[in-house]
């Protein structure tokens, strides 16, 4: 009896295991025939992601046409869904391949500024985010570069050839509506610079140049803020309380600016020794008033302000 019920067990198995081989291998058939009726291409499937044995779940195909393998897409299966939901993202890759082609005439010269990416097939990236409750579209070139992006020194060592960049990139005539920049330092350490395009045509000059590449990054605007207060700071802070922590680079950081580059809402950390913030602390009130005047009246353009305040040793910020 008990190798009867391994035998049919066996039987069902491979039964199930038939049937969800020729569903899958059916669905890279729709897969064509569905790129074939709704864009008039022949397609080639290159690869196959996020497929579940034994389940019918949601399967993504990287594909491109048979007559051009460097046009890459996605065509995305539900085959759970009565009729079978199906999403591609061919028109992107489309938009994106037709910009490469004009972006990759200037590509060498790119690459002698010392900025890197992944040029092979295509670098471009086609995205989309939420403004305002409605969907955008954009294109963007995501770079890298070998040396680290030191803020302190950004204006000095690196912002002609930021510049430079920009340059190259719009002569080329590619519509491409944002450029990131990651350095070389590692996952905990590496900095991101994003460039928006529409906010930089036309601009030459240094200060302009800088001005909107702080409205875009909140670590060069913090840098330039903290800069300009830090000597006012310097004059309220005592031997009970200092701006920062000992997790931060700048002792505010920045989250939003004007279209000057100036700080508008902050993060403001404030470390106090040990015992500072209870009521023994005789000087609390006075330390408080002073903070808050400070950025009331003093700071311009007066930001909007969260206070974090800190103790040693204290994991819980108030």
């Amino acid at each position: 009896m008990k190798k009867t019920i391994i035998f049919v067990t066996c039987a069902v198995i491979s039964v199930l295991l038939l049937y969800f081989n020729l569903k899958v291998e059916s669905n890279d058939d729709v897969v064509k025939d569905y790129m074939k009726k709704k864009h008039g291409v022949t397609i080639q499937i290159n690869e196959k992601i996020e497929e579940t044995p034994m389940v019918s779940s949601e399967i993504v195909y990287i594909a491109s046409p048979v007559d051009q393998s460097d046009l890459r897409f996605s065509v995305t299966v539900n085959p759970d869904s009565d009729p079978t939901e199906i999403i591609d993202t061919y028109n992107q890759a489309v938009q994106t391949y037709q910009e490469y082609q004009k972006l990759k005439t200037v590509i060498p010269d790119i690459k002698k500024l010392g900025f890197n990416g992944d040029f092979k097939p295509d670098p471009l990236r086609f995205e989309s985010k939420q403004v305002n409750g409605k969907w955008q579209n954009y294109i963007k070139l995501p770079l890298q570069m070998d040396s680290r992006l030191d803020v302190a020194f950004f204006e000095e060592k690196e912002l002609d050839r930021f510049i430079k960049l920009i340059q190259i990139i719009q002569d080329s005539g590619a519509s491409i509506q944002q450029v990131t920049v990651d350095d070389g330092g590692d996952k905990y350490e590496s900095k991101r610079f994003l460039m928006k395009m529409d906010q930089l045509k036309g601009i030459s000059s240094r200060e302009a140049f800088l001005t909107q590449l702080k409205t875009m990054n909140w670590e060069l605007a913090s840098f330039y803020s903290n800069k300009k207060w830090e000597k006012e700071a310097k004059k309220i802070e005592n031997e009970r309380f200092s701006f920062g922590s000992k997790y931060d680079d700048y002792w505010y950081n920045c989250q939003t600016t004007n279209d000057r580059g100036e700080c508008t809402s902050i993060i403001v950390p404030i470390t106090y020794q040990k015992d500072g913030l209870n009521q023994r602390n005789l000087y609390l009130k006075e330390d408080l008033d002073a903070i808050f005047f400070f950025f009331d009246h003093i700071m311009k353009p007066k930001p909007n302000v969260e206070y974090i305040l800190l103790e040693p040793d204290n994991p819980n910020p108030i």
